[in-house]
């Protein structure tokens, strides 16, 4: 693979665009997500959490969730190229078609999560508020 398809330009400056950044983004987020899901889950049976501790952990639950969200598409879809490759069927036109036009069938998955979310998010609240 050239250079050209490993980076890629993004506000001006070049990004890598190789899979080892995502697969430790979506094992690393996924490992913290684990790890304090289960201390916040220890601390919670001894003592009632202060509000500073729960801010603080809820903000890096929800960054950590976010970090995974973004990074399993490109994961799954660069297995899956790899996997196809490996049993034989790198000539097999949707294979094929997956590995030239990878980012761009990334961007897709992430544009179809956010429109997704953007009708989900707001009926969400709706029925969270009206909730009794």
């Amino acid at each position: 693979m050239n250079a050209d398809k490993r980076t890629q330009i993004f506000l001006g400056r070049k990004l890598p665009v190789g899979p080892r950044p995502w697969r430790v983004l979506c094992f690393g987020s996924f490992l913290i997500l684990v790890v304090l899901g289960g201390v916040g889950g220890m601390l919670e049976q001894v003592v009632e959490p202060p509000l500073p501790y729960l801010v603080v952990v809820w903000g890096c639950m929800g960054l950590a969730f976010l970090g995974f969200i973004i990074s399993v598409p490109p994961v799954v879809i660069r297995f899956f190229i790899a996997g196809q490759e490996r049993i034989g069927n790198a000539e097999h036109a949707l294979v094929r078609f997956l590995r030239e036009h990878e980012w761009q069938v990334v961007r897709a998955v992430w544009l179809l999560w956010a429109l997704g979310a953007l009708i989900a998010v707001p009926a969400a609240v709706y029925d969270w508020m009206q909730a009794p």
